[in-house]
């Protein structure tokens, strides 16, 4: 009898705590927690120290901090038909006011399901509407576009996009060659436009 007492004084101790550790949680700054019951959300928590049912309630933590991901690569087609590898980075985060939203339509893995295969095919709309040439000379316009239109695109799901830097971009090696080729002839050609210009002006 005394070590049934025993074993139900210890089921008891065990019920108990985790009664008072399963009821309390904290959220950190920068994050916010999405309570569910049952599947379904609740409600979401900011920094702090919060209550939950225990056994009932799960709790699903976001980051609302900017977060950067890293080689991105697609293949994609310029405008004049010359196949281009793209290599580019991502800044974004999430809108803390529609975590509930995200959660519901996208679950945690809305990185996956929402910014990579979009970001991609993106860059592959506006990479197309530039020739190999204007891609190659104006990198950081063709991130500038890609970062406002895709930010648009995603911003009514509640993903706040900060920044698409295109990284590198490589084409064929006959066709960089040629690239390198036509721009130092073009420099060529202004350097003697300008000597023209100066014994022009000498003679005069």
């Amino acid at each position: 009898m005394r070590l049934l007492g025993l074993i139900g004084a210890a089921f008891a101790l065990l019920f108990g705590m985790t009664i008072i550790f399963g009821s309390w949680y904290t959220v950190d700054q920068g994050e916010r927690v999405i309570v569910t019951r049952n599947g379904a959300v609740i409600r979401s928590d900011g920094p702090g120290f919060h209550f939950k049912a225990p056994w009932l309630d799960d709790t699903t933590v976001f980051s609302l901090r900017t977060q950067r991901s890293e080689s991105f690569t697609t293949k994609t087609y310029s405008k004049d038909i010359q196949e281009a590898t793209v290599l580019m980075s991502l800044n974004y985060r999430v809108d803390q006011g529609q975590v509930e939203k995200i959660y519901a339509e996208l679950g945690t893995t809305y990185f996956d399901r929402m910014i990579a295969p979009n970001v991609l095919r993106v860059t592959k709309e506006i990479a197309g509407r530039y020739t190999a040439a204007e891609i190659v000379q104006n990198r950081d316009r063709l991130g500038d576009e890609i970062t406002s239109s895709f930010a648009s695109e995603v911003a009514p799901h509640g993903i706040i996009i900060e920044q698409v830097q295109i990284e590198n971009v490589d084409f064929s090696d006959a066709f960089e060659h040629a690239i390198e080729d036509r721009m130092k002839e073009e420099v060529q050609v202004a350097r003697q436009r300008q000597i023209l210009e100066q014994n022009k002006v000498i003679a005069e």
